[in-house]
């Protein structure tokens, strides 16, 4: 008999597209969870078959809906929070769907996720969203902004990626290729309730769920099944290989529910194998969760189902990679040159020769004087003071120009004085830019 405690779980669909992904899981025969719908549009509300409706922001779009504007969308559902939040509070695990890019949806969702992260009773938040088409770039950056909030009060985000029905069958209709993104979502929630409300040989509990979607992120949960001889290995490729599916790798994964069901004749060998693949793609450390039911039902077809649930993708890769005790090495030439300047004492080292530059603007204003490399001290510096406002004849100096003159300097400074040192430009002696009074030769009688 099963004595096993029964959960709630609630589908909550927002917007045109979460009422579209409703329509479809009633219409697959979906039985279990409570369907709430809600959306800014009051005819595309109606149109949806979910049992319970909630038309949100009716004050502020008059059941017009958002027009794209996700700021409208998220006041809309503002206005009904309460409503919202009393409707689908009371589940141990809700499920947001919805379209992002668009208003209501990416307003909203982050609105309604953020209030139930808020209650007393917290149920288990995973949201199934869907990033646009590639034509829709200029969507991606508000998708961006509300899968952020989404990972901030999720558990788990699952992401279906529109711009993947390109690598569909193009002989297929468009709907019947749409249908493969409501598809993500049909298994999720089934192989979910599956997994904790069905007795097995080796059960796999509402706590467990609980422990894997406490890392947040990235996630996926997915369905598989399969027969014949490679029947595990194939359920594994057919759960993980839904082409929507943004993330469909293991690898980085922080958590893993595996859970198998099969008629008593299942082998060890397909058991292991199905185990021995994942603990190969997640690693030795990370936590993987097993489980294994007996359905005699199956003996007919001989199918092996499989429901995987992996959480916190790219975290635990992250974390990897920060604790790697590889480093860079460095090339021995450059190790060995940093070793010996760290050797190197400071009053050892050489001192960059002080070099100064006088720019002059115009030769009848002050010359500015500025060091390039090296330290000057104050005495230094007092004597390096020019003479203020030098009398400059006409000549071929005196037009406005800018010249630098960059004297050589001795070790201990004297070449900052204005008496002439070798290595000064004569001209500029002659000229009078120095302070020196110009030389000037006699007129011929």
């Amino acid at each position: 008999m099963n004595t096993r405690e029964k959960h709630n779980f609630t589908v909550f669909g927002l917007g045109g597209c979460g009422n579209n992904v409703l329509n479809h899981l009633i219409g697959k025969g979906l039985t279990g969870p409570l369907f709430v719908a809600a959306s800014s549009n009051a005819r595309a509300l109606n149109n949806c078959l979910a049992p319970q409706k909630i038309l949100v922001g009716d004050s502020v779009v008059k059941g017009g809906g958002c027009g794209g504007n996700a700021v409208r969308g998220r006041a809309a559902v503002e206005e009904n929070i309460n409503d919202i939040t009393k409707a689908i509070g009371q589940s141990d695990m809700v499920f947001l769907t919805g379209g992002l890019g668009r208003g209501t949806a990416s307003g909203g969702l982050p609105v309604v996720a953020k209030a139930l992260s808020e209650l007393k009773k917290k149920p288990l938040i995973v949201a199934v969203v869907t990033k646009p088409f590639r034509f829709e770039n200029f969507r991606l950056p508000l998708t961006e902004r509300s899968l952020n909030e989404l990972y901030k009060y999720c558990n788990s985000v699952i992401t279906v990626d529109n711009s993947k029905l390109e690598s569909l069958d193009q002989d297929l209709s468009y709907q019947e290729n749409l249908e493969k993104a409501n598809e993500v979502l049909f298994r999720a929630v089934s192989s979910v309730i599956d997994l904790v409300e069905t007795p097995g040989e080796i059960n796999v509990d509402f706590a467990d769920l609980s422990s894997v979607l406490s890392h947040k992120g990235p996630a996926i949960i997915s369905f598989g099944e399969a027969t014949g001889e490679k029947r595990a290995s194939d359920a594994l490729n057919d759960a993980l290989s839904n082409p929507m599916l943004a993330e469909t790798s293991l690898t980085g994964a922080q958590a893993i529910i595996c859970n198998i069901t099969a008629d008593s004749k299942i082998l060890v060998r397909e058991v292991m194998e199905v185990n021995n693949k994942i603990h190969k793609a997640i690693g030795p450390k990370v936590k993987l969760f097993f489980g294994l039911v007996i359905d005699d039902s199956l003996k007919q077809t001989g199918a092996l189902r499989l429901s995987v649930l992996a959480s916190g993708l790219g975290g635990g890769q992250k974390e990897t990679q920060k604790d790697s005790p590889i480093k860079k090495k460095l090339d021995p030439p450059v190790k060995e040159t940093a070793v010996k300047a760290a050797a190197l004492k400071p009053e050892t080292q050489p001192a960059p020769m002080p070099q100064l530059n006088m720019e002059v603007e115009t030769l009848g204003q002050k010359p500015k004087l500025t060091l390039a490399g090296g330290k000057l001290s104050a005495q230094a510096l007092k004597e390096a003071t020019p003479l203020a406002n030098p009398v400059v004849p006409p000549g071929p100096y005196s037009a406005t120009a800018r010249r630098v003159i960059r004297p050589s300097l001795e070790p201990n400074n004297k070449a900052l004085g204005l008496g002439r040192e070798p290595g000064l430009n004569a001209r500029a002696y002659d000229s009078g830019m120095l302070g020196k009074p110009p030389y000037r030769r006699k007129k011929a009688d």
